[in-house]
């Protein structure tokens, strides 16, 4: 456990505070150091050399494992080369809830890494890391904190002579795999072309189910007459758009019932002649190009 000279120093006056203060003392008695208990803010484990030794506590969830992924392995994220952290325990008596320690072989004069804490499933989700630059607490080791990508923090740790203990506050965003996520449904969309398209023409969907983010490729039937595309764990915004070849003079805009529960959805033929007409939908608001 480490020893603090500023915390056994107030701790003394304190304590001869007090047996000046007893009336029962009648001014005399001394204060016995050995009796003034002392806590630790961190579990002090024994340093590993060659290696940087680091401690952290989570006051987030944490119901599976956690990993140290950093510039030891050169970020690779496959679990197995990950070095697994593990609870600390009890250190000299006194147990350290909450606590995890990582033993991280590397000579260099700086480290970079984070934790994350695996899915249930065992797999690693960077959704799941360690919290921005406002959920740490340096308590002790040189440690740099920055600000990084959408509620991230990077952590580069310095000098591997020194134990590093550091306490953090949340996950990322505030995420967890602990919290048991809604499946959603899967939903299937399908278009009926009133004349065929050939095997060069692509038909994409967009919609809210991703955020209007990367277009879905529909599969084409046969006569290239049907496309579909199934989309799964669909949460919400059961708007979509779809367009031809890339070529946003050549779409539509529709909505699949609100609650989009699973059922196939078919696209009448009369809303596909919009889009082979031309006609100008609200994807131009929704959807950029």
């Amino acid at each position: 456990m480490k020893t603090n000279k500023f915390m056994i120093a107030a701790a003394l006056f304190g304590a001869m505070a007090l047996v000046s203060c007893d009336p029962n003392n009648n001014g005399g008695g001394n204060v016995n150091i050995d009796d003034i208990v002392v806590t630790a803010d961190y579990p002090e484990i024994e340093l590993t050399e060659g290696a940087y030794t680091i401690v952290m506590k989570f006051e987030g969830d944490v119901c599976n494992d956690i990993v140290f992924a950093g510039s030891y392995n050169e970020w690779n994220t496959t679990v197995d080369s990950l070095i697994k952290m593990e609870a600390v325990g009890t250190v000299d008596g006194t147990a350290w809830d909450g606590w995890y320690k990582v033993v991280i072989p590397f000579t260099e004069d700086s480290l970079q890494g984070k934790p994350v804490q695996l899915t249930t499933d065992g797999a690693f989700d960077w959704n799941y890391q360690s919290g921005d630059s406002t959920s740490w607490t340096i308590l002790n080791g040189q440690v740099l904190v920055k600000s990084g990508y959408s509620g991230e923090a990077d952590l580069t740790y310095i000098n591997n002579s020194e134990l590093i203990a550091l306490k953090s506050a949340y996950w990322k965003n505030s995420n967890s795999p602990c919290v048991e996520k809604t499946v959603y449904p899967t939903v299937t969309i399908s278009f009926t072309f009133p004349t065929a398209l050939t095997a060069e023409d692509v038909v994409n969907l967009h919609g809210a189910f991703n955020s209007w983010g990367d277009a879905v490729a529909m599969t084409a039937n046969a006569d290239y007459t049907v496309y579909t595309a199934t989309l799964e764990n669909v949460e919400e915004g059961c708007e979509f758009c779809a367009e031809l070849n890339g070529n946003w003079d050549t779409k539509v805009l529709f909505t699949v019932d609100g609650a989009c529960t699973g059922d196939n959805q078919k696209v009448t033929a009369a809303e596909v002649a919009l889009t082979v007409a031309g006609v100008a939908s609200a994807c131009d608001a929704l959807v950029t190009e």
